[in-house]
């Protein structure tokens, strides 16, 4: 640390939120500190290394489609990727899979829907890119797929659509209108990164050192207080930072959990309102996939994914398939995980039969948490999430794939990390009192 101990901004988490949020503001000149709970930077979408293969944590997709893109390149991000396309898809029905229709040919000629849902699944397809969704982002998801597909088969390809596109399973309440512009996101298509999402951690962590940024690993900060000259920052190992701004990118509940209480009472929201998005994962590593010509299969009937990454993107040695299977939680059900992983490797049974016998690694995760809030119908979606900006504590903004008006997933965590990032330097700017410091309202 500086010899002050004294920063213009300090980030705390560096997962692609407070990587991106830090490379902006070291770029423009300012000190910045990164405060990370965890030995290293990534927070989610960190990637695991063993002798074999990457391991991201569940699977992971940067949506070409999203602001991501864009950000990544104003920051030089390099990375490379690979779409998942071609022949090997497939939709995934209790005991049988069919070929997934990539075009309306193929789609007369699926065996999976009776002729009237080709018909309505391929009109609805068509035209998914020009429905407006601004009327349906006070509705659930629910209400759109009942209002709009009139055949049962057709509804639940759509429904197993909009897992894909969102990672989430509540019908109930997330938002249409943003599920909607999510699948208008995911109509670009996505990439798997070679190297697993770390490249992306590890450019961006680069890119900001470069500019000045320090980081500081396995030291979590406590609590944070407001002073005169912006936030004093207490660490786990005590000591202490001051700041005149600060960007927190952690867990909403982490988040409250550093403030007395009364200042948790003026962030503007509260943990125990936001719902996340969670999933049960299997992350395999295979010596050889039984079945090579299925890649990726979608369930239809239950609400289940299957891809083998490495089909597309580089993972390790190219003899070692690297393949993800997930579970999407139902916020509303019960959560049994034995059983869970039980389902996932049936999942599997169905798909690659015999893979038991070609495991070089798996690792289970029961619960993980893909975004930290599902976008709400009852907040009117996107104008319901938690904004950059905490208007009741002056010089605090938070980022996260929780935060912001726009996109989910990745593109959240960059754009509101680029929003916050972009109200501080408007803040020094304007408000400047001396060089490299900012005025505390």
């Amino acid at each position: 640390m500086n010899t002050q101990n004294q920063f213009d901004v300090a980030v705390i988490g560096a997962g692609l939120a407070g990587l991106t949020a830090a490379a902006y503001l070291a770029k423009s000149g300012r000190t910045v500190a990164v405060f990370e709970r965890a030995p290293q930077a990534g927070g989610r979408a960190a990637s695991t290394f063993d002798s074999e293969c990457r391991f991201n944590l569940g699977p992971h997709a940067l949506y070409r489609g999203g602001g991501s893109l864009e950000i990544l390149a104003e920051l030089g991000i390099r990375y490379h990727g690979a779409p998942p396309e071609g022949e090997g898809r497939f939709l995934g029905f209790e005991t049988e899979l069919h070929p997934l229709p990539t075009g309306p040919a193929s789609l007369l000629i699926s065996r999976a829907l009776p002729l009237a849902a080709k018909v309505e699944l391929g009109a609805l397809l068509a035209r998914l890119g020009s429905i407006d969704p601004t009327p349906w982002h006070s509705d659930p998801l629910r209400a759109w797929l009942d209002a709009e597909i009139k055949h049962s088969e057709t509804r639940k390809i759509m429904a197993a659509f909009c897992r894909l596109a969102t990672y989430g399973n509540n019908t109930a309440e997330q938002s249409a209108g943003a599920t909607l512009q999510q699948l208008q996101v995911g109509g670009a298509g996505v990439y798997y990164i070679d190297g697993g999402w770390q490249t992306l951690v590890d450019e961006l962590q680069l890119v900001a050192v470069e500019a000045g940024a320090s980081f500081h690993d396995n030291c979590a900060v406590k609590r944070l207080d407001q002073v005169e000259t912006g936030w004093k920052l207490s660490l786990a190992d005590g000591a202490e930072i001051s700041a005149t701004a600060v960007i927190s990118t952690v867990a909403p509940k982490i988040l409250e959990s550093m403030l007395e209480p009364d200042l948790r009472k003026r962030l503007g929201f509260q943990s125990s309102n936001l719902k996340p998005v969670q999933a049960a994962c299997l992350d395999l590593a295979l010596r050889s996939v039984p079945r090579p010509d299925r890649r990726f299969v979608l369930g239809v009937d239950q609400p289940l994914y299957f891809s083998i990454h490495s089909a597309w993107a580089k993972l390790g040695s190219s003899q070692t398939a690297v393949i993800h299977a997930a579970k999407y939680l139902d916020p509303h059900e019960p959560h049994d995980a034995r059983n869970n992983e039980q389902e996932l490797e049936a999942w599997m049974d169905l798909i690659q039969p015999g893979w038991r016998a070609e495991t070089l690694h798996r690792r289970y995760m029961p619960q993980l948490t893909v975004t930290e809030a599902s976008v709400m119908a009852s907040g009117g979606g996107y104008a319901g999430r938690v904004a950059s900006s905490v208007e009741g504590l002056s010089n605090l903004w938070v980022a996260g794939d929780w935060v912001g008006s726009h996109g989910m997933l990745a593109d959240a965590s960059l754009l509101s990390a680029q929003a916050a990032a972009r109200a501080v330097l408007e803040c020094q700017e304007t408000r400047r009192v001396a060089p490299g410091r900012l005025a505390v309202a």
